[in-house]
């Protein structure tokens, strides 16, 4: 598992918007076969609640991961603009072959305009990988997100965080 660099949340056009945080907690991505899970375990808050339901975060969860070709074409008004898509190191682009998707491996997210294809899984690949995230019990003063992503608890609100609730 490999600890990922984070920063300040943009929109499409470059401009820095102001973000909350809904939840805290573990995760891994692993690599099965052909394909690449992402596996994750919330901390905070203690029990998901409408924030959480809202954009739908549950308790734990299972994803299939795949990273898009960016010199694969897309339908119309599916994807990033041209000038938007990543630009992958020759190394990293022989991977895709002829293919528009591939699994995730954590060298493509360090390129900005990366294109990720999530699919939730019904299944729990957590007892199968043999991986367990051991959520440990969270609280405000513990959490490090704060200190991650350079969020000033002054200026955003936690409520959504630490209790489920939109502030």
């Amino acid at each position: 598992m490999e600890e990922l660099e984070r920063g300040p949340m943009r929109d499409g056009f470059g401009t820095r918007r102001s973000a909350r945080p809904a939840g805290e907690g573990v995760y891994a991505l692993a690599r099965h076969g052909n394909h690449t899970h992402l596996l994750y375990a919330l901390e905070l808050p203690e029990e998901p609640d409408e924030v959480q339901r809202e954009l739908r975060i549950g308790k734990q969860g299972s994803y299939l991961v795949s990273v898009k070709n960016p010199q694969a074409g897309s339908p119309p008004s599916v994807g990033l603009e041209e000038a938007q898509k990543a630009e992958f190191p020759e190394e990293l682009q022989e991977h895709f072959g002829d293919r528009r998707f591939i699994a995730l491996e954590p060298d493509f997210l360090d390129y900005e305009g990366a294109e990720l294809l999530v699919m939730g899984s019904e299944d729990d690949p957590g007892e199968e990988l043999g991986i367990d995230l051991a959520p440990e019990c969270e609280s405000e003063e513990t959490a490090n997100l704060f200190q991650e992503l350079e969020i000033d608890r002054e200026r955003h609100p936690v409520e959504p965080l630490l209790t489920g609730k939109w502030a």
